[in-house]
């Protein structure tokens, strides 16, 4: 398996200096621990990024070397909870560079000195090289600084999308949180990969930024098939699984079977992007979604979803059932807490709806009633969440073992022919109760 730690690689850099009220030439700096000189400087960073581009779906999953964000942010290190920041403009351009793609990013910034030593940093336009209005800070000579792709020192989930949540007892806690998703922060997040010490350094930084994903990517699935009947050759596994042989095993159709999953738990609410750390907490938790309804309300709503037809395809495999699977615009994106990076867990939630028209909300928020399992494949428990990683992970059930876990959690009367029946027991309205898996195929891919 490929780990792809994905930096991002800033080349091209131009240092240029303009002329100064003595007409001096002072572009260069032949001494970085003196003080610079009074004057211009101009420091251009070209976003030349390594290729391929190579952010794809499926078992091919992985970050691209593209940098999201059409702005960058310059941060002032300093004590406290937060410092001043400028806001600087990425600009595409045609980099000509056969070596590395058609398309190139930069921006552009300048840090004036006065004869007063009062030294001032400003973002530039970079098509007209003028200084931008409101985009300056003043500075020290000798401050840190570094970049990253947000406007703040702390990335946070906001308080309103944080929920409590009870997972089961194997957990490493209780009691954890649960995050809701949301399109404006949960996004690929970067940092410059060191600070910059002194003017100087900021100065000499042209043509030498590397910047670092500060969080992971995941993607997870949960796919019910036929394995009785898996065709195919040595080296490949098909696998189709119908709407009426669903329900032949089931003695119901998918539409009325809703699932969950649950992902974490080394997630954070808040992660300080100048210590490069999550808060101290339990850890935290995420949960599927229904795509559709994220991408029209940006917030995830952690409700369960009807099953859906899906599958895990690759030059291998063509598997197809139903359950839950990550799509290309639902990706989890976030920055994970390192005191518990070696906790990824997935709980695969099932409930049965047995009632009339459609599930409240009521219901498809509520875990009572639902049966669970662990993903327990030591590929994934045993697995480091590392930054800067796409993460594909869950598991194919055979959709025997789900009727007999729903027989056994009350989910569904037990058939005794192989005819549909009218579902005549009720469902429990407990906590949660939970199934084994005996012949899953558990996953992780990165």
């Amino acid at each position: 398996m490929k780990k792809l730690y994905s930096t991002l690689l800033i080349c091209l850099g131009i240092l240029v200096w303009i002329s100064c009220s003595d007409d001096k030439n002072i572009g260069e700096i032949t001494d970085s621990s003196q003080p610079i000189e009074p004057g211009t400087y101009i420091v251009g960073i070209n976003l030349g990024l390594e290729t391929p581009l190579t952010k794809g779906v499926g078992t091919n999953l992985t970050f691209d070397n593209v940098y999201e964000s059409d702005v960058i942010y310059l941060h002032k290190i300093v004590d406290g909870e937060e410092a001043e920041c400028i806001e600087i403009p990425v600009r595409s351009y045609d980099c000509q560079n056969p070596n590395v793609m058609d398309e190139c990013e930069g921006f552009i910034y300048q840090i004036e000195k006065e004869d007063n030593s009062t030294i001032t940093i400003t973002a530039l336009d970079p098509e007209t090289r003028e200084p931008i209005e409101g985009k300056s800070m003043p500075v020290n000579e000798d401050d840190s600084f570094y970049f990253s792709s947000i406007p703040t020192r702390n990335w946070s989930v906001p308080e309103n999308n944080q929920t409590s949540y009870n997972p089961p007892t194997e957990t490493i806690a209780s009691t954890n949180e649960l995050y809701k998703r949301q399109k404006e922060s949960n996004v690929e997040i970067y940092r410059s990969v060191n600070n910059f010490k002194g003017i100087n350094d900021l100065i000499s930084s042209a043509g030498d930024l590397e910047l670092e994903r500060k969080c992971s990517g995941f993607t997870f699935q949960a796919l019910f098939i036929d394995m009785e009947n898996i065709d195919g050759t040595d080296t490949q596994e098909i696998s189709m699984l119908s709407p009426s042989e669903f329900q032949e095993v089931m003695n119901d159709s998918p539409d009325n079977w809703y699932i969950k999953v649950y992902i974490g738990s080394m997630f954070t609410s808040q992660y300080d992007m100048q210590n490069e750390t999550g808060i101290q907490e339990e850890g935290g938790f995420y949960a599927s979604s229904d795509y559709g309804d994220y991408n029209t309300t940006h917030t995830d709503n952690g409700l369960y979803t009807q099953f859906r037809f899906t599958g895990n395809g690759n030059s291998q495999n063509i598997l197809r059932g139903y359950g839950y699977n990550s799509y290309s615009d639902n990706y989890l994106f976030s920055p994970t807490n390192e005191n518990y990076a070696d906790n990824l867990i997935l709980y695969v939630y099932i409930k049965h709806w047995t009632g009339t028209g459609e599930p409240t909300e009521d219901w498809l928020s509520s875990d009572e009633g639902a049966m669970y399992t662990q993903i327990t494949g030591n590929e994934v428990i045993n697995t480091t969440v590392q930054d800067g990683i796409f993460y594909e992970c869950g598991a194919t059930i055979d959709i025997r073992e789900l009727y007999a876990a729903a027989v056994e959690n009350d989910l569904i009367t037990e058939s005794s022919t192989s005819t549909v029946n009218v579902l005549s027991k009720s469902v429990s309205n407990g906590a949660p109760k939970k199934f084994t898996l005996h012949n899953a195929k558990t996953f992780i891919r990165y």
